[in-house]
């Protein structure tokens, strides 16, 4: 009989066998009873057991979901949504590194990956964003299909994953449009659940510094300005793929034609000739995550075999299994069988700097809530008690805005600007409610002191790099080359804002009253006219800028995919995820990659001529 695992929030886990008429979720690819499956999707992070699920809901289609990483269920803290800086230190944590590069003084920068089910939405800050009008607008040019545009999307796939949740412990009337809004999905969508005096002055929206004028909803198709931050967490736990596409009424594991493989990783694509001489996708080889020298194990997919395994991990499966460039492959002895020159190219990530302000004792924060001893665990114990409630039950940061460079900028003159239009982002200032550690030397304010985290992201960079490999091996991580701050754009662009979020922290009228001042980096100044030393400024932000963990865009539509994202060259083979959108995602791209899945999804069944009609009633979220 096939193993199941089986979680709850308060106990790890209780392994257990099921018969196997029901769908299961395996940790040992030796355990799997089926060798064949019609629809094989690899990697469960953001779009996987979005597509899985949806693909399931025919009823003669088999789906196996195969994830690298464990079940979820057995990291109780990722349900909590103040835990989350805490969740980079748990053992699903995996750390990549991006190659030393000029633009940050030759040093690696480390990128976070989630390896669990789940992936990155188990340990990520919870923020959503949908993307600007003009992104989706741009999405569907790449696409050459209308129905991708936001005027399509905004009331269908933008809104089919969402479950709008009321705060817990204030209103949310004049905080978001609901009109913008889903109400019925799987993934609940909140603001804040605790109102911090931090956060109230962070939000006052008369605070009188241009750029950052209100803007009731940034997922209403127009991102620019400040706004209270919308997060995946609802009825006080976080909201993700797996609790709502998985583990939501034992999806999961209460159907005949669906199981998930967990701990086990794809060590490439099998293809065959086809009768016309092309090549088709006809199975994976997949080993055991954390067994030295596993047996491998094939598995047929029938149908077709989709790469949902991120923008690192789905090109590095693709060179490994012979598609990709063939001087690439050729250094590690793969043979090339599809010449795709696209494969891993194009890489783009989110970079920011964080910065530090102290501001009034009096002013409350989360500060003491991480600092004092036995408060976070007297918090949680108040979280499983109740209900789910309490200071454990916020995502910590309250407050963000969004900005672009002003149009007669003179950097214009020598580069066309990489963000979709005058509606979207080319950077953001990101506001927590508190002290968030960070990689860079800040002391830990004493007890008693109350310090907040403002940062600055690049959302729309110029720059360009790859992903290629270290070895012929699926368990060693690919070679990252991100090429940060590569070009005078990027540069310019994180120049601004930096000195936008300083203006903002030291004269928004709200901040002044709580004698907010800078804390724990020696920052830029300004001289006596209140002008910076541009060298000085581009000094301190490639000293201290990492990685958002949001990379993109190396494989994408148009390119690599075509536009049903077919991988060119081969049959029956997908790639749906960060990886293929051609530009980079305008905001956190969580969000995006959930319409993304839900879509494709209807775009595979529509290929197959499957309705409405054909969908089983097991399925919760009918939509």
């Amino acid at each position: 009989m096939p193993r199941r695992v089986f979680a709850t929030i308060t106990s790890l886990f209780l392994l257990s066998s099921i018969s196997p008429a029901n769908g299961a979720i395996y940790n040992d690819p030796s355990a799997v009873t089926n060798t064949t499956y019609d629809f094989i999707v690899v990697g469960a992070g953001a779009t996987g057991p979005i597509l899985a699920h949806r693909l399931a809901e025919i009823v003669g289609w088999k789906v196996l979901l195969v994830e690298a990483g464990d079940d979820d269920r057995n990291y109780p803290d990722i349900n909590i949504p103040a835990k989350a800086p805490r969740l980079p230190f748990q053992p699903f944590g995996s750390v990549y590194l991006y190659e030393p590069s000029p633009g940050v003084n030759g040093r690696p920068v480390p990128i976070l990956r989630g390896r669990t089910l789940g992936g990155s939405t188990a340990l990520n800050l919870h923020m959503q964003n949908k993307g600007s009008s003009e992104f989706w607008d741009q999405f569907a040019g790449y696409m050459e299909d209308s129905s991708w545009s936001y005027e399509s999307m905004a009331d269908t796939h933008l809104k089919k994953f969402e479950n709008w949740v009321a705060p817990l412990t204030f209103s949310d009337e004049g905080k978001y449009t609901p009109s913008a809004h889903g109400t019925s999905g799987p993934i609940n969508i909140t603001l804040g659940n605790w109102k911090y005096g931090i956060a109230e002055a962070l939000g006052a929206p008369d605070n009188g510094i241009p750029g950052f004028e209100f803007n009731k909803d940034p997922n209403a198709g127009d991102m620019l300005g400040l706004s209270w931050v919308q997060s995946s967490v609802g009825n006080g736990a976080r909201s993700n793929p797996t609790t709502g596409y998985l583990h939501h009424q034992n999806f999961a594991t209460s159907r005949d034609n669906f199981d998930v493989l967990v701990l086990s990783t794809v060590t490439r694509v099998n293809l065959a000739k086809t009768s016309t001489g092309g090549q088709v996708a006809e199975s994976i080889d997949v080993v055991q995550t954390n067994e030295e020298n596993s047996a491998t194990f094939t598995i047929r997919a029938n149908r077709e075999v989709i790469l949902s395994a991120g923008s690192l991990n789905s090109p590095q499966i693709l060179m490994l299994s012979g598609i990709g460039i063939p001087d690439v492959l050729a250094k590690l002895d793969i043979p090339t069988i599809v010449e795709n020159n696209f494969v891993g190219q194009n890489l783009m990530d989110h970079i920011f700097v964080l910065t530090y302000w102290e501001f009034d004792s009096t002013t409350s924060s989360f500060d003491d809530l991480y600092r004092e001893p036995g408060r976070e665990d007297a918090a949680t114990a108040e979280w499983y008690q109740n209900d789910h409630t309490g200071r454990m039950a916020h995502a910590i940061t309250s407050i963000w805005s969004w900005h672009r460079l002003q149009e007669n900028d003179p950097i214009w003159k020598d580069f066309q600007d990489p963000s979709p239009g005058g509606k979207s982002p080319h950077w953001e200032g990101l506001h927590a409610d508190g002290f968030f550690p960070g990689p860079l030397p800040v002391p830990i304010p004493e007890p008693g002191r109350h310090v907040q985290t403002t940062s600055f992201s690049l959302i729309s960079p110029f720059s360009r790099g790859n992903v290629t490999l270290k070895s012929a091996s699926a368990l060693d991580p690919p070679v990252l080359h991100a090429n940060f701050l590569g070009n005078d754009l990027d540069k310019a662009i994180m120049r601004e804002a930096y000195k936008k979020i300083v203006k903002f922290m030291t004269e928004a009228p709200a901040l002044k009253a709580i004698h907010t001042k800078a804390y724990g980096l020696e920052h830029p100044l300004q001289d006596s006219n209140g002008d910076y030393n541009d060298d000085e400024v581009d000094q301190f932000i490639a000293d201290n800028v990492v990685s958002m963990w949001h990379p993109s865009s190396s494989c994408s539509v148009g390119t690599c995919l075509d536009t049903k994202f077919i991988v060119k060259g081969v049959q029956n083979l997908r790639v749906i995820d960060a990886s293929t959108f051609p530009t980079s995602p305008a905001g956190h791209p969580m969000s995006m990659l959930y319409a993304l899945a839900e879509k494709a999804a209807d775009l595979i069944k529509e290929q197959y001529q499957y309705g409405a009609e054909d969908l089983t009633s097991q399925s919760p979220w009918m939509l």
